[in-house]
């Protein structure tokens, strides 16, 4: 394969970029350095840091770095791996790859780094898709089932379900071979426990698949209320910036208005939706008529209230619509309350900051998944896996419903269909449109 290399880092202004280098030719990259002690291609140390001179061709580019060397197999990749960690700048930084790419050495595709890895045998594809899980995942609960899926949990679960499959094959086969031979009422009693106990685990991992995975994603919480209600001013006293244009003229919002944050260590999608309200504006209709699809696929709704005013028949409406939805009432402009029936769960004030610790707590317990403890939990599986363990359900129900001693040739062909199902979800068995969906979502460098 060829000597790839690419920035690890984003290349901007910054304290440091870091640049790597994988392949049988990444040693000729040191002739671009120059090092205290002579260090050349045979006495380079693996896994030692070594304090050098970036030296540009035309000599006009200097850096001091520092370089790191990890010989194969003995790195992410399986191959001969350099990192060079230079000073920020985004010119020495091009500089240096220029010089790389007049030695043969050519830019990395998206995630080509890891996808070495995978081709080398350091990670199987469960492991890999781990990888990009772990730089994706919002929230912590995502961050427990990638990491456990990026060191192995998946394969060594689905490997343990392959191995019992190939033992309940062997004896299949081993009958179908001497077909004179009766199999004996303890191997058919063994062959069905264990096709139940397959079925069953597949049955709780899909399970927790419908479940569990969206805990890896921001969660969307959407801001309803009537007009100048301060729904705008919510968003941009949670983002810390004017993210939505407030005014006091009612109708400002025309369409619903996103921005991700990081709410008490959670990824959010905040929404301010268009004030809901009966209007003859035909954009603004079209604002209110989106403002509430958001509202019915969201995951938690603060409907918003005014404190300062008595409900009116927006007001109504918008709990009606929200009754059966997961909820927060909030009474907005509690600074300045008048004496009404309006039931909140909290009230606040934007404008003073008055109670938004409190209201961000119980936000936290709105988005805290209270119907399972993720901890007991080992695997999430991705979209991907789902197809074939859906397929490998299918298969082990049909096994379970089968009378195995009358129909051994069928019951071989469904083992080997579940056992090759397995060797594709953790790689043994690939295609590139395989590989290529996968790795292409990477970003360059990893």
């Amino acid at each position: 394969m060829d000597t790839i290399v690419a920035p690890v880092t984003p290349m901007v202004e910054s304290s440091v970029i870091l640049i790597r280098v994988s392949g049988v030719d990444s040693l000729k990259i040191l002739q671009s350095f120059s090092f205290p002690s002579k260090i050349n291609n045979k006495n380079i140390k693996s896994r030692h840091v070594y304090f050098c001179e970036f030296i540009s061709e035309d000599h006009l580019v200097k850096d001091e770095v520092l370089l790191y060397y990890f010989k194969a197999p003995h790195s992410y990749t399986g191959e001969d791996v350099i990192e060079i960690s230079f000073h920020g700048n985004p010119l020495i930084v091009s500089a240096a790859l220029n010089s790389f790419y007049r030695l043969g050495i050519r830019d990395a595709e998206p995630g080509e780094f890891t996808k070495r890895a995978f081709l080398n045998g350091k990670i199987d594809l469960t492991q890999a898709e781990g990888v990009l899980d772990v730089i994706r995942s919002k929230s912590k609960q995502g961050l427990f089932y990638s990491y456990n899926q990026l060191k192995g949990v998946l394969r060594d679960k689905v490997t343990a379900i392959k191995d019992i499959m190939v033992g309940i094959s062997a004896v299949v086969e081993s009958y179908i071979d001497f077909p004179e031979e009766e199999i004996p009422i303890h191997h058919l009693s063994d062959i069905k426990s264990k096709i139940k106990m397959i079925h069953e685990y597949t049955a709780k991992v899909l399970n927790d698949f419908y479940i569990l995975y969206d805990t890896r994603d921001a969660i969307n919480i959407v801001i309803a209320g009537k007009p100048n209600v301060g729904k705008s001013s919510l968003l941009n006293y949670f983002s810390q910036e004017d993210r939505a244009i407030t005014s006091d003229l009612p109708g400002t919002t025309r369409d619903y208005i996103s921005k991700n944050i990081l709410l008490n260590n959670l990824y959010i999608n905040l929404i301010d939706t268009a004030g809901i309200r009966t209007t003859s504006d035909d954009l603004e209709k079209i604002g209110v008529e989106r403002s509430i699809e958001q509202i019915k696929k969201a995951e938690i709704v603060i409907v918003l209230l005014d404190m300062s005013a008595f409900q009116e028949d927006e007001d109504t409406y918008l709990l009606k619509l929200t009754d059966k939805l997961n909820r927060v009432v909030v009474g907005n402009k509690a600074d300045n309350p008048v004496l009404n029936d309006q039931t909140t769960d909290i009230n606040i004030s934007v404008k003073t900051g008055y109670n938004i610790e409190g209201l961000l707590k119980l936000l936290s317990k709105k988005m805290q998944p209270g119907h399972y403890s993720y901890i007991d939990k080992e695997v999430l599986i991705s979209e991907r896996h789902k197809y074939y363990f859906e397929e490998m359900l299918k298969i082990t129900e049909d096994l379970m419903n089968m009378e195995i001693d009358n129909n051994l040739d069928l019951c071989s062909v469904d083992l080997q269909r579940a056992l090759n199902l397995i060797s594709e979800i953790t790689g043994e068995v690939y295609t590139e449109d395989i590989l290529d969906t996968i790795f292409s979502k990477f970003c360059i460098g990893k």
